[in-house]
């Protein structure tokens, strides 16, 4: 009876943690729907049915067929017969579980290469580790989770992100025990390159290793070897035959190395400015959670380097820690620029912060954590959290709004479901060159794809024009070039989304110097040319769309 007794006491915390996770992720992927979603699961239907991956995009109706590498073909076709056989209900639930897996790995991380190795030092058993390990660890990623809410839902990302911490795992294992382990890498890569872009930080990640292996030499004997230890990997020539390997193993997709021709696209990087999760940590949206967690990371490694600067030998963090892994610390750092540079990158930079910024609060405030009345009160916010986490699972559920059809539904709320069925009764629609909402495009398209459409979410900085797919779709919004672009491409038929004004604080405005005026224009300027042209007519309107047609 006290066996089951302790195991239930043991596993209840962790179930009410990833349970209120779960939920909150189903949540979450019922409150919006993801503007590729649409083309998505087209792509998978004609996979389905053609019984091949797509090497020509032929759903531009206007621009033509144009050569296309589908570097998300599996998913495209996974998620295609999930939601065709089983429902949009089964496609919500498996991508909820998939963030558990991605919060379950990183716990698996931490714990066996972070705090695992710490309780066979005396000291660090004094103060409790695994009895604090519960609340620290659960609070701090459920925040982290809650700040990841952007990238959370049915988005393909989550698959880059889970097979990211698996690549560190394997790295982990094979340093701690033996070079086997990266035998897993070349597996690793086959599924990634198949699954999802996101491959290409695999591969930087293992090449980085391999530089940070041969650079770490020269810092052994340095200042660093005070206070950093490089004891990772150090057989050169086993490491690069497995980078290598695992490298050219990405070779194995139905494209070939005709996968990699989209990298000679990315020298255009208009979308990081024009595509919001693409911006910068400071650029709008600004996203608070992440913001707040960024900053508690930042705070840690600042009073971390102040402490090594000043040599203060009282320091919690230095005294439990007596050589911080420069390559973790490194890798933090690294994607803590990332997520700086690009929203997208914050769930990796919570990988590979989370093990450094947990560390700091087990033992910089050890001297508190000694104490007997700090192991009582924690005992009592271990049953707290484990408490408040079931009535978080609870509120998250009674607060989904499950329906069958994301493209008709509540999402019509800012999808144009309204103002397709309009334009689709329209006389001659078949016929009618159509200039179309960017993240409307997928939605359009998994509605009639026999059309097709201007411009959807996939890949905006494809070669175009000398330029890209995206900057030729923004010239339309340009006021010295409105109707010379309409002209070019003989549009007949635009439709527009009505786009909120940006209101920015004042603290956004006078810190972050932005100015609304950057992120309200596009839309104003050919609405405004539109409404005083002869040559066309505005046809309808509603809350969130306009059409105008041309006149004959």
């Amino acid at each position: 009876m006290n066996f089951f007794t302790n195991k239930l006491k043991k596993i209840l915390p962790w179930f009410s943690f990833y349970l209120a996770v779960f939920f909150l992720a189903l949540n979450i992927s019922y409150s919006y729907l993801d503007y590729d979603l649409g083309w998505h699961l087209q792509v998978g239907k004609t996979i389905l049915e053609n019984k091949s991956v797509p090497h020509i995009n032929t759903d531009l109706n206007i621009i033509g067929p144009i050569e296309w590498v589908d570097h998300e073909w599996l998913l495209n076709l996974g998620n295609y017969y999930i939601f065709n056989n089983f429902g949009y209900l089964a496609l919500n639930i498996i991508y909820a579980l998939l963030l558990c897996l991605f919060v379950y790995l990183v716990q698996v991380l931490f714990y066996r290469f972070y705090l695992e190795p710490k309780l066979s030092n005396k000291k660090s058993k004094d103060i409790s580790l695994y009895n604090r390990a519960f609340f620290i660890f659960s609070s701090l990623s459920f925040f982290a989770v809650i700040a990841m809410s952007p990238f959370i839902g049915i988005r393909f990302q989550i698959f880059g992100n889970i097979l990211f911490v698996l690549l560190l795992l394997i790295l982990a294992q094979a340093s701690h025990k033996t070079y086997l382990y990266l035998w897993w890498l070349s597996p690793l890569f086959i599924a990634w390159v198949n699954l999802h872009g996101s491959f290409l930080i695999g591969i930087a990640v293992m090449w980085i290793l391999l530089f940070y292996v041969l650079v770490s030499k020269f810092f052994r004997n340095s200042f660093f070897a005070k206070y950093f230890y490089f004891e990772l990997l150090q057989n050169k020539i086993r490491i690069f035959v497995f980078v290598l390997v695992a490298s050219f193993s990405t070779l194995i997709n139905p494209y070939w190395i005709k996968l990699f021709s989209f990298l000679k696209d990315y020298s255009n990087t208009l979308y990081m400015k024009k595509i919001v999760e693409w911006r910068s940590f400071y650029e709008l949206p600004i996203l608070y959670n992440e913001f707040l967690y960024t900053a508690i990371f930042a705070y840690a490694l600042s009073i971390i380097g102040l402490n090594i600067f000043l040599k203060n030998k009282n320091s919690g963090f230095l005294i439990y820690i007596k050589k911080i892994n420069a390559w973790y610390f490194f890798l933090g750092i690294f994607f803590f620029l990332m997520s700086l540079k690009s929203k997208r990158h914050f769930p990796l930079f919570f990988v590979t912060s989370l093990p450094l910024l947990l560390q700091f609060i087990y033992f910089e405030f050890s001297d508190i954590t000694k104490t007997r009345a700090f192991e009582i009160t924690n005992k009592y916010l271990k049953i707290l959290s484990t408490i408040i986490f079931f009535i978080l699972s609870i509120y998250y559920f009674i607060n989904i709004n499950f329906f069958t059809d994301p493209f008709d539904n509540k999402y019509c709320a800012f999808q144009p479901c309204k103002v397709f069925s309009f334009v689709q009764a329209l006389p001659d629609y078949q016929e009618l060159n159509i200039l179309n909402e960017y993240s409307w495009g997928g939605y359009m398209l998994w509605k009639d794809s026999n059309k097709g459409v201007f411009i959807d979410g996939r890949m905006p900085q494809l070669s175009m024009k000398g330029s890209s797919i995206l900057e030729e779709y923004l010239s339309f919004f340009d006021t010295t070039t409105n109707q010379e672009k309409l002209d070019e491409y003989d549009i007949d038929l635009i439709i527009l989304k009505k786009e909120a004004k940006l209101k920015l604080s004042k603290l956004e405005q006078s810190f972050l110097d932005l100015n609304p005026d950057d992120y309200n224009y596009e839309e104003e300027n050919i609405v405004t040319f539109l409404n005083t042209s002869s040559l066309w007519s505005k046809v309808y309107e509603d809350s969130i769309s306009l059409v105008y047609l041309k006149n004959l």
